[in-house]
Order: C-alpha cells, then sequence, then structure tokens
C-alpha cells in the first residue's frame, strides 16, 4: 500500500487535500481541463484506456502515434502560437 503523499511526491498525484476540500479542489482542477483542447483531452483519456497494463514501449509507440495526429490540428497550432504571443489559447475543438 503507498500513502498519498508517496504518491504526490513521486507525481502519481497532482495534489492531496483533507476530505472537506476535496470537492472545491476537484472543481479547480476541472475549471483548468475545461480549457484544455477538447480533441487532445478526449485521445489522452482514450489513450490511458488502451494502454492500460501494456509494456512501456508499447505506450510510448503508440503515444507517439497520438501526438503526431495531434500535431496538425488547428488547436495545437493555436497552441503554440498562443505560447509564443504570450496570450491565453482560443481552442475552438479543432
Amino acid at each position: 500500500r503507498v500513502s498519498a503523499e508517496r504518491l504526490l511526491a513521486c507525481g502519481v498525484l497532482n495534489a492531496v487535500v483533507p476530505e472537506p476540500e476535496l470537492m472545491d479542489e476537484a472543481r479547480r482542477w476541472a475549471e483548468k481541463f475545461v480549457r484544455l483542447p477538447p480533441r487532445h483531452v478526449q485521445a489522452t483519456k482514450a489513450l490511458m484506456l488502451a494502454t492500460r497494463g501494456l509494456p512501456g514501449p508499447d505506450i510510448q509507440a503508440r503515444e507517439r502515434g497520438v501526438r503526431n495526429q495531434l500535431a496538425d490540428l488547428a488547436d495545437s497550432k493555436e497552441a503554440v502560437l498562443a505560447w509564443m504571443e504570450r496570450r491565453p489559447p482560443v481552442f475552438r475543438g479543432a
């Protein structure tokens, strides 16, 4: 059994909060996710589910394939442009 604090230190978790603060923390994370490019979030979730239990090299190969597919999307280009222009990105789901 691994403690939440150890998982946090290893980078497996993003935050550990007391139970009374759990919903507020979950909402903060949800607000971050809704600002991400939707197709990227969908692809990441699908990749995580599809690669569960696979060996590392297989996961990496599939991740490269997904990353290459996403690279050509308008939202990917917008992310880079927004970063270069030091402004928040405007994602359109494309």
